[in-house]
């Protein structure tokens, strides 16, 4: 049984992964990309939302920025490929050419996407400066044709969409302080109560406003880390309180340290 991950960069805000494992047991976390993902070979779940999903070969995955899901492995050898679509191709490359707030459900047996997938896939391990922005740009309008991108959440208004991606887009501020912002001071900057804000990060993102702050923070971390900053720097750039408390969250969210993230970014 052998076990590894492969990554591609493509273009600036997408990354392409490639792991093989065996089993291993799921935890919750989440990531700050929204993420498209094919079950190559093995088994494995989900669970988001509190609901179960099967992940056998030929299954699509499909996960919002920020939405929490556990994910484990139970065959003795499983292969799947997930690309990591930044928010900021997602808002400037996908989203603007019409509404487009995220993918409707977290697996799908749709073969035109997991094919498409299996393309890229192979066309990576050939020639992978091959592959571009424009290629995935057309894997997420096929994945809209096909029905899985939708507008916004139920009970969502414009307003509420336009207060929430406000807050995401404040962890690509380079003065953003998310490390000593409140809740409450989030709260008044959005114009809402606490508890007005507290259901709209809910009921967008999935989390409560306090773990939402924690994701914004692993996400400037990360691209940090992929700029080139030292650990050290990354984390007080991020906003935690010192390495050990970012290389905890790191954990949690992503499952791997801020090393390990570091050594696949380069």
């Amino acid at each position: 049984m052998r076990h590894g991950v492969r990554h591609w960069r493509i273009g600036d805000w997408i990354d392409a992964f490639e792991l093989v494992s065996g089993p291993e047991a799921g935890f919750l976390h989440c990531h700050a990309t929204f993420n498209i993902g094919a079950m190559i070979d093995g088994h494995a779940h989900v669970s988001v939302d509190g609901a179960s999903y099967d992940q056998l070969p030929g299954s699509v995955v499909m996960l919002n920025a920020y939405q929490p899901h556990a994910s484990g492995w139970s065959a003795p050898s499983n292969t799947y490929f997930v690309l990591h679509v930044g928010h900021r191709f997602w808002d400037e490359g996908v989203a603007a050419e019409g509404p487009a707030w995220g993918f409707a459900v977290p697996v799908n047996q749709d073969q035109l996407v997991f094919h498409y997938l299996l393309g890229l896939r192979a066309q990576l391990h050939a020639d992978a400066d091959s592959v571009s922005a424009g290629d995935i740009r057309s894997l997420i309008d096929l994945c809209r044709l096909r029905g899985h991108v939708v507008a916004r959440p139920i009970d969502t208004t414009d307003a509420d969409e336009a207060t929430i991606n406000d807050l995401l887009r404040l962890s690509e501020a380079e003065d953003a302080d998310m490390g000593s912002a409140t809740v409450s001071a989030l709260a008044e900057d959005a114009g809402l109560t606490r508890f007005q804000f507290a259901r709209l990060c809910q009921r967008t993102s999935g989390m409560q406003p306090r773990r939402l702050r924690i994701q914004l923070m692993v996400a400037r971390a990360q691209r940090g880390i992929r700029d080139g900053l030292d650990l050290a720097s990354a984390s007080a750039m991020a906003g935690f309180s010192d390495q050990s408390h970012m290389s905890r969250e790191f954990r949690r969210t992503i499952g791997m340290t801020p090393k390990d993230y570091q050594r696949l970014s380069q």
